[in-house]
């Protein structure tokens, strides 16, 4: 975008066009008062969003120490299954070594261990994927609220709040403005 200056008003204007001409892009333009107005209500309601997501985040931390219970319990379990497979485990190569199982039995024996020590590593595997996903998005969603949350009342916008916010903004042809934040919560 492009900033000129029209009967005492300043104007956004296409710089895409401005550079590459109307068969890349249509020469829009918005008010700068207009974008202000737009980008500060957007911001505001992402405040009043993050206020009223503190009580939801409480939620989510008590939340997050429910589900890290439940994934330590089910971590303790598959720990005690894996103790068993290799107890099981131990006790056919003995009686394979005591000639009490033929070495097919053995070998079928220590084949299935195996998968189910297998299946076993990949449930560990995905639980603390889980578990790893689940605290970043709580740290995404903490960060989301600690961002929006002293803009609550902010009177007017001013560019360092934009840098601080706002990745980019996009205006379409039909005036719609579309506004990509740095910070949101997956929980929203």
């Amino acid at each position: 975008m492009s900033k000129t200056k029209f009967k005492s008003a300043v104007y956004y204007k296409c710089g895409s066009y401005k550079q590459f001409g109307k068969n890349y892009c249509s020469s829009h333009s918005i008010r700068e008062e207009l974008l202000n107005e737009i980008v500060l209500n957007s911001i505001r309601a992402q405040a009043h969003a993050s206020l009223d997501n503190q009580d939801m985040s409480r939620l989510i931390d008590s939340l997050d120490v429910n589900i890290q219970n439940d994934n330590r319990k089910e971590m303790d379990t598959l720990k005690s299954k894996q103790e068993s497979i290799a107890r099981y485990k131990k006790k056919a190569y003995e009686d394979f070594v005591d000639e009490i199982l033929r070495k097919e039995e053995y070998l079928c024996y220590k084949k299935e261990y195996e998968q189910e020590e297998n299946r076993i590593k990949e449930q560990v595997g995905a639980l603390k994927e889980k578990s790893f996903h689940l605290d970043e998005e709580i740290v995404k969603h903490n960060e989301y609220i600690r961002q929006f949350i002293q803009y609550f009342d902010v009177p007017e916008l001013t560019r360092e709040i934009m840098v601080e916010l706002i990745e980019y903004i996009k205006i379409h042809d039909n005036k719609e403005i579309d506004i990509k934040f740095k910070f949101d919560s997956p929980f929203l």
